[in-house]
């Protein structure tokens, strides 16, 4: 459970401008509290207390990553023919597993498949992402001027770091007043021949009501947006005006001994052309919840394995964020 966070003294609110740190806020002088084991009198009155603790409460919010994700980007004329693509790539996923000792229980791929429909929010000069923040907003309707209101959406605030206590310490939670969720998860992106771990906190809300398209509209949603020290004032848009139609298909489970791989394979195509143009890209995927039984190098072992049986059909080790920002590969 989440404290609320709100300060009403306004004495109170001074003093927490003007000793807020990265970390997290102190107070200084004949004024310093009882913070994370110091031992310091205060005059503050225990309602002052109470609330500069739930500020860092909130702030630090220090959690250890509860699952896995392991991606693949995937060139996109595998993908021409979407459903006999998928087919044939879990085909040879699933031989792979089978040759590295794991069982594979597959799901129906007949099923048809509703798409999903996907836009990034940024600052013209992309400051959001710049900071190691992405915002994403997802929802099942075309994304379509004026036919957007009064329909549900999904809104996703991440941050992505290399160090695991950095993301850690950010705070990507919904509001209070929200029914929200935060995810933390160990991001691990496998190149043509390079594997590579980020660590990846995101909070998740769904919404009805439009947002705006100021910064300050989406600080009331995710209020650890007021930590990244950007002007409340600065316009969002869509990132390079793209819109993406989305296609995520389940393929089944892979049992890794103590831990089994949900895995997916999500396709991407302009929202403008639809299905029936070629695909944007294509991204394998699996993830588990993390276990201390878990046997993380027998699993490495299988993504070399599809590294080298697929090196030819990789695309560069980026993600599908990375791509609609225009980022390449290193």
């Amino acid at each position: 459970m989440i404290i609320n966070s709100s300060v009403n003294s306004p004495e109170l609110k001074v003093r927490l401008k003007q000793n807020k740190t990265e970390e997290g806020t102190d107070i200084t002088g004949k004024d310093r509290v009882t913070i994370s084991g110091e031992k310091e009198t205060s005059n503050l009155t225990p309602m002052e207390l109470f609330a500069i603790n739930s500020v860092k409460d909130r702030k630090s919010q220090n959690m250890e990553p509860a699952s896995r994700e392991y991606k693949i980007l995937l060139k996109p004329e595998n993908f021409k023919d979407m459903e006999e693509g998928i087919g044939k790539f879990w085909k040879h996923v699933k031989k792979l597993a089978k040759e590295e000792g794991f069982d594979v229980d597959s799901a129906s791929l007949d099923d048809q498949v509703d798409p999903r429909f996907v836009t990034y929010l940024d600052t013209p000069d992309f400051a959001l992402n710049k900071l190691g923040y992405t915002l994403r907003r997802r929802q099942k309707n075309e994304l379509k001027t004026g036919e957007e209101r009064g329909k549900k959406y999904e809104l996703t605030l991440k941050y992505r770091n290399k160090d695991m206590n950095v993301s850690s310490g950010k705070d990507v939670s919904p509001a209070d007043s929200l029914d929200g969720s935060v995810k933390f998860e160990d991001d691990i992106v496998a190149g043509v021949d390079t594997i590579k771990s980020v660590y990846s906190k995101s909070g998740k809300v769904e919404l009805k009501e439009e947002t705006g398209n100021i910064l300050e509209d989406y600080m009331e949603i995710f209020p650890g947006l007021k930590d990244a020290d950007l002007s409340p004032d600065s316009k969002l848009q869509k990132v390079n005006n793209k819109k993406i139609e989305e296609y995520k298909v389940e393929l089944g489970e892979i049992d890794f001994g103590k831990v089994e791989g949900k895995a997916f394979i999500s396709v991407w195509y302009n929202q403008e052309t639809g299905k029936d143009s070629e695909p944007v890209i294509g991204e394998f995927s699996f993830s588990y919840d993390i276990d201390d039984g878990e046997n993380k190098d027998k699993i490495n072992n299988f993504v070399r394995a599809m590294q080298r049986e697929f090196s030819s059909s990789i695309a560069e080790g980026i993600t599908k964020t990375e791509l609609i920002y225009g980022k390449k590969g290193e």
